[in-house]
């Protein structure tokens, strides 16, 4: 079975000031790192979860914010011809949103449904998910309140049906979380927190416009050599 990858892209604004850059321009590089690694992508990758903009990222500067809504539109306008670039055919990847979409720009949420709508229903490759104005603890209160709002019955929330609430497709629970930028502690910042209760993690220093193809490689082998999940049995 293909791998789900879940990414958290942590560093870009330190990458910049590292590189006495502007902080947006680390996004922007932020941006062509994803490109280059869906590009070199390992064939044994079928999902692919990008923390694109958490819900605790919608209160920074409006300066910023501006910016990074502009980049966010502008990068999925460009997506189709940066794949096609990288040797993706329409039909090999199905791209999908997940979030508080409601709180973002008219402009940004008529792109991504946009690029939904002419998604293929069975990719060949890959399917690549952007979590943005995203919170695993406001997917779980989503899931809670909308089997409340069904008349669901407590004795009746199982599992599997308060997993069929929630945002992400519950059947394809993550099986490696990166995340990158992490030079003062290992913390998720509510990425995907049901889905990865059997996840392996992947806490590095490096930034994430300075992570590389050979990276995920790396982790990847080492996650097939090295770690046994055995499910509490």
């Amino acid at each position: 079975m293909k791998l789900h990858i879940g990414i958290i892209p942590d560093g870009n604004r330190r990458w910049a000031r590292l590189h006495q850059l502007k902080p947006w321009e680390g996004h922007q590089h932020g941006y062509e790192t994803l490109i280059t690694l869906l590009k070199h992508l390992p064939e044994e990758v079928g999902r692919l979860t990008v923390y694109t903009l958490s819900m605790e990222n919608l209160q920074r500067s409006r300066q910023e914010l501006r910016f990074l809504y502009t980049l966010i539109e502008r990068g999925l306008r460009e997506l189709p011809h940066r794949l096609s670039e990288a040797g993706y055919e329409r039909e090999d990847i199905h791209i999908s949103f997940y979030g508080q979409h409601d709180l973002l720009p008219e402009g940004l949420r008529n792109t991504m449904q946009g690029i939904q709508a002419e998604n293929p229903s069975q990719p060949r490759r890959l399917w690549l998910s952007l979590l943005i104005a995203y919170n695993g603890q406001d997917e779980i209160l989503h899931a809670a309140r909308t089997l409340i709002r069904e008349g669901v019955k407590a004795e009746e929330v199982t599992r599997e049906r308060f997993a069929r609430a929630l945002w992400l497709p519950a059947e394809h629970p993550v099986d490696i979380i990166i995340r990158t930028g992490m030079t003062d502690g290992q913390r998720l910042s509510g990425f995907m927190l049901w889905q990865s209760s059997y996840a392996e993690f992947y806490f590095l220093k490096k930034y994430w416009p300075d992570f590389t193809p050979e990276d995920l490689q790396e982790i990847i082998t080492d996650f097939r050599e090295n770690r046994v999940r055995r499910y509490g049995k």
